[in-house]
């Protein structure tokens, strides 16, 4: 996600936006509820902070 960040100068479209959310969902029901209510692990907050990186 990071490398499409940067290729669109640090401001993705809302459209791969939208893309990443769908990717986030659909990792989220792949764990299912038991993940859900712990809290994110630092990979995971790693992840989350590049996937959104500029995104605001």
């Amino acid at each position: 996600m990071r490398a499409a960040s940067q290729a669109t100068g640090g401001h993705p479209s809302s459209e791969s936006r939208e893309t990443a959310l769908e990717l986030a969902r659909a990792a989220g029901r792949k764990v299912g509820k038991r993940l859900a209510r712990n809290p994110l692990t630092d990979r995971q907050r790693r992840v989350l902070a590049a996937t959104f990186d500029g995104a605001q």
